[in-house]
This record gives structure tokens, C-alpha cells and sequence, in this order.
């Protein structure tokens, strides 16, 4: 997807994945795993901030505090300071994701993908690592050529978190399923979730039309003397 009219702002870069503005944005980075009771805690702070701040949450707000709770409980264990700064989810029976994480390492920040299967592959991305926090414009660029690896080979599978998602989930054609099938979302990038919104639909729509292109052609095919 292009950013002809400049709607989005791909310089954008935060000052920092470890300085947290509100309570919301700590539970969503996830630092660190927590249990039962520190998580409840976390969120009862972010319903009375918001509630504090707009009389009552909105259902988007509540969505989005129950999807950032279920991640964390879902989420293993992160050694060392690692934060998410990206997460993918997907809506299928087994509510997988992946996850972009940053750990401040040597000096830099280090980046590395993962999701809840590493026996089956890992994930190469570029940049692995950089002096400041990414940019949004960078950040994209990650998500959309970090290659999914086989275990035990270099064989890549798919290229592209959400893309390369799509592509493998393709065989039945593109249905309501398929275009409701991906969020991306970021405590960091609060645009992220927006750009994947409308870049999902754009190639939704592109691959309705080559369906509708090759059904057509199959038809005259048919029906050619």
C-alpha cells in the first residue's frame, strides 16, 4: 500500500519501547509475564484511567483491553527486558499470533519475531537490530519481509507476516473469513493498526478481482467453438 497523500506519518519514531504513557500501553508491550493478581491489577488501573478520562470505556476500548489481557496470559514467559512492539492476531480456533519483540541488548535494540510454534519454524526479519527505536515506515518494512523459516533448514515458507499469512490461508478464495481474518495492532504505533486495516482490504480486493478475472476466462474458455 502506498502513502501517496501522506495520510500516514511513516517518520514517526517513539522516543522509547520502555517509558510507558499510561497503564494501557505497559499491559499491552507486555514486558514481562505477570501473574493472576498483578494482571488484574494492571487492568483495573486501565479501566480507571479511561473512565477517569471519558466517563465510560468505549466497546473498541474494552475489545482492545480484553485482546491485550488474553495475550498476556497466552504469552510464555520473555527473558530479559523485551517488549512487544507489534502484534499480529489472528482469528482463528487457536487465536494464534505473532509477536515483533525489541530488547535492549549491548547497546542496541534487538529485534526478533516469534510465535507460539518454534519446534515447526523460525522468522528471519531485517533490520535484527538499530541504535534508536523504529520508525513506522521501518517497522512496516520489517513485518513485510520477515521471512517464516522451517526448523532445522533454510527453507523459507512465506514472506511477509501478514501478507505471506494471507497467502497460505488463500485456497478457499477470499470470503468474509479471509478479510476479518488479521489485526495488527502496537502500544507504540498507534497508526499500525489503522495501515493494515486498509492495506488487508486493498489485497482482499485485488485478490477478488483476479478470481473474478480467471472465473471469466474459464467461462469463455468453455464456451469457445
Amino acid at each position: 500500500m502506498d502513502n501517496e497523500n501522506g495520510t500516514f506519518d511513516l517518520d514517526f519514531r517513539p522516543k522509547s519501547y520502555w517509558v510507558y504513557a499510561n497503564a494501557r500501553q505497559q499491559l499491552r508491550a507486555g514486558q514481562t509475564r505477570v501473574d493472576d493478581e498483578e494482571l488484574l491489577h494492571l487492568c483495573d488501573d486501565v479501566v480507571s484511567e479511561e473512565e477517569t478520562a471519558s466517563a465510560e470505556m468505549s466497546v473498541s476500548a474494552e475489545l482492545d483491553l480484553l485482546t491485550a489481557t488474553l495475550g498476556r496470559l497466552n504469552h510464555p514467559a520473555r527473558e530479559g527486558g523485551a517488549v512487544e512492539i507489534a502484534h499480529i492476531q489472528m482469528f482463528n480456533p487457536w487465536c494464534d499470533y505473532i509477536s515483533v519483540l525489541a530488547e535492549w541488548r549491548d547497546g542496541r535494540i534487538h529485534y526478533e519475531v516469534v510465535d507460539p510454534y518454534p519446534q515447526y519454524w523460525t522468522y528471519r526479519c531485517t533490520p535484527e537490530s538499530s541504535e534508536r527505536p523504529l520508525t513506522l515506515g521501518e517497522l512496516i518494512e520489517l513485518i513485510d519481509t520477515a521471512e517464516q523459516v522451517s526448523a532445522g533448514s533454510d527453507d523459507v515458507e512465506s514472506r511477509g507476516l501478514v501478507f505471506g499469512i494471507l497467502e497460505q490461508n488463500l485456497d478457499g478464495g477470499v470470503d468474509n473469513e479471509l478479510r476479518s481474518f488479521i489485526r495488527v495492532s502496537s502500544p507504540f504505533y498507534d497508526d499500525l493498526e489503522v495501515w493494515y486495516a486498509l492495506a488487508c482490504s486493498e489485497w482482499c480486493r485485488e485478490h477478488s478481482w483476479e478470481e473474478e478475472e480467471e472465473e471469466t476466462w474459464e467461462g469463455e474458455s468453455e464456451i469457445a467453438p
